[in-house]
């Protein structure tokens, strides 16, 4: 086929979907019109966001790929985020900082945008391939993107893993869909959305399973006739694994040590005590920026838990309606879902008897993120029984919900705040006590305000034997000096937080070079051992696990590039009917 074929090819699939992607974006400019205003919103996490990315640009400055510790923040002792928090948010925020030139604050915003509009365009061609109903897709894409909680999570929580988390649900149900029937060119649809969820929200990956395992059931009898098609879906599942291996084995190389504590979680009855939601809150929180996940009794310090008075009617509308719309299949299944999932967010979910790998959800209103992508899909299902224009429907169902959602967008709070602005080197609060070796908090050194951290210099320490250090320099989480060691071997500890994965060479007088073993001290810094003098050299290396699992991600990426490129060869070549534009 000649280059003109597949160009015209290509036009004609816009053609055909331009009138709903226009639509698509311009209402997600609607819903982020707060951040054209100067300054940055207040947020739960808007500094964190901000140290992340400043993070992984002085981490891949040091020469760390992929960045792993950052060098500024635990006062400057470095602090190992990514080889714990999905990273794929950050890195592709870093990705908008470094291309555009914008400061790290407005390329925040760029992406909380695109993690809206990329929502919505994965939805709606999700939505529409199912249901062969364009309406219906651009509908159940509209209320994915302003469903309520979608924007306490951009504008009260500042949640950027979980927000770009929504871009990857529809893909992946749809790869499932396209696989399941035949389409064996989808394999790289699945391993995109499964490793892109994974590496944007790991903590909601088991729950994300068991739906797509319902789903796979709901069209059981395509198993059943074609045995097969298990194949393609193994397939991709091992590709997304091979394109996460880059973050999923070294966080079970860590997490496997026993040595670092990942989270301060609760026990059971705490977690339902304090974040399980009663019902009301569903419909009657009240949006404020100022709350927090427990109720502590007041709707001020209430973080909202808005599910959208829309989609309960629809809800109700879904109950008595139900035999009329039963005859979708992708409608039951998602109401059924949904309505599970708003279940889970409540006290009346029996939380207290679930297995312990069940809560790494930690809070269950997070259940809210699959309820807002099912019922989205169930309320628009609806309107397959209105019998107005199309086009009509569409304009009222944006009119009302813009009408709906600006209240909450006028609350959002500005802090003027530009990048100069925020100190670095920064101390991380004592809430941000994730991923530190577990022995640094029975160390009785203090914790993060006052005591050892914060009392000690940023510069290696003797803590044994008589020696003496020289020519100290830093650059990120590397250091160079110089040691002179006296008549007994010398312990001296570096100014880095302990990560495995250090590595340190020494250069002796001699001119022989040696790799040192880098131990932990007991107050969780590195720790190096001298019995006589020598040049050192230290970086983050990572360990030798996270380097061939980066082997791993690149071979798994050039394959899913691979993938695409003969999909949609092939998707251009194959032939159409005449009348597909």
């Amino acid at each position: 086929m000649g280059i003109g074929k597949i160009w015209s090819n290509v036009g004609c699939w816009l053609k055909k979907d331009f009138s709903s992607l226009l639509l698509l974006f311009f209402f997600g400019l609607f819903l982020v019109w707060p951040l054209f205003q100067e300054g940055y919103f207040a947020s739960h996490e808007r500094f964190f966001s901000y140290l992340r990315l400043r993070g992984i640009d002085s981490a891949l400055a040091s020469g760390q790929f992929p960045p792993q510790v950052f060098p500024h923040l635990i006062n400057g002792f470095s602090y190992g985020y990514l080889i714990f928090y999905p990273p794929l948010s950050y890195e592709f925020g870093w990705l908008v900082f470094k291309a555009t030139g914008l400061s790290i604050f407005e390329s925040l915003k760029v992406v909380h945008f695109l993690s809206i509009f990329l929502s919505g365009l994965t939805m709606f061609y999700f939505v529409k391939d199912v249901s062969k109903n364009g309406t219906v897709a651009v509908l159940a894409a509209i209320f994915y993107m302003s469903a309520p909680y979608r924007i306490v999570d951009i504008y009260v929580r500042n949640a950027f893993g979980e927000s770009f988390a929504y871009i990857f649900m529809p893909v992946i149900f749809h790869g499932v869909y396209k696989l399941m029937f035949g389409d064996r060119r989808s394999i790289w649809i699945l391993a995109f959305g499964l490793s892109g969820h994974i590496l944007a929200h790991n903590i909601t990956a088991f729950y994300l399973g068991l739906f797509m395992l319902a789903f796979v059931l709901a069209y059981g009898k395509v198993f059943v006739k074609e045995h097969d098609r298990v194949t393609p879906l193994f397939k991709a599942g091992v590709l997304a694994l091979v394109i996460s291996a880059y973050y999923v084995f070294p966080f079970f190389e860590y997490v496997g040590s026993g040595r670092y504590g990942i989270s301060n979680m609760p026990d059971v009855t705490e977690l339902v005590a304090l974040h399980a939601l009663y019902p009301s809150q569903l419909l009657g929180s009240e949006f404020n920026q100022a709350g927090f996940s427990a109720l502590l009794g007041s709707p001020l310090t209430e973080m909202p838990f808005m599910l959208g008075h829309h989609l309960a009617v629809f809800c109700v509308v879904s109950v008595l309606l139900f035999r009329k719309l039963a005859g979708s299949r992708l409608f039951v299944f998602s109401f059924i879902c949904g309505i599970i999932s708003v279940f889970m967010t409540t006290y009346w979910f029996p939380w207290n008897s679930m297995p312990g790998f069940m809560l790494y959800i930690q809070f269950p209103w997070r259940m809210l993120m699959f309820a807002v992508f099912f019922l989205s899909i169930s309320s628009a299902y609806v309107f397959t029984l209105v019998r107005w224009n199309s086009s009509v429907v569409i304009m009222l169902v944006v009119f009302f919900l813009c009408l709906y959602v600006n209240p909450f967008l006028k609350k959002v709070d500005h802090i003027y705040v530009t990048d100069e602005m925020v100190s670095e080197p920064r101390d991380v609060p004592i809430k941000m006590m994730d991923y530190l070796w577990f022995g640094f908090a029975s160390a009785k050194i203090g914790g993060f305000s006052s005591g050892y951290i914060t009392n000690r210099q940023k510069v290696p320490l003797v803590l044994k034997g008589d020696s003496e250090i020289s020519g100290f320099t830093r650059d990120g989480t590397n250091l160079s000096f110089s040691v002179k060691v006296g008549p007994q071997p010398a312990l001296v500890e570096l100014p880095l937080l302990y990560y495995d994965g250090y590595e340190a060479v020494m250069t002796t007088d001699d001119g022989e070079k040696e790799l040192m073993f880098v131990y932990e001290s007991p107050a969780g810094f590195c720790l190096l051992r001298f019995t006589e003098n020598a040049e050192v050299k230290v970086r983050f290396k990572g360990t030798v696990i996270t380097r061939i699992s980066t082997i791993l991600t690149l071979l798994g990426l050039a394959v899913l590039l691979v993938l695409i490129g003969r999909s949609f060869r092939e998707s251009l070549t194959a032939p159409k009917p005449r009348s597909i534009c």
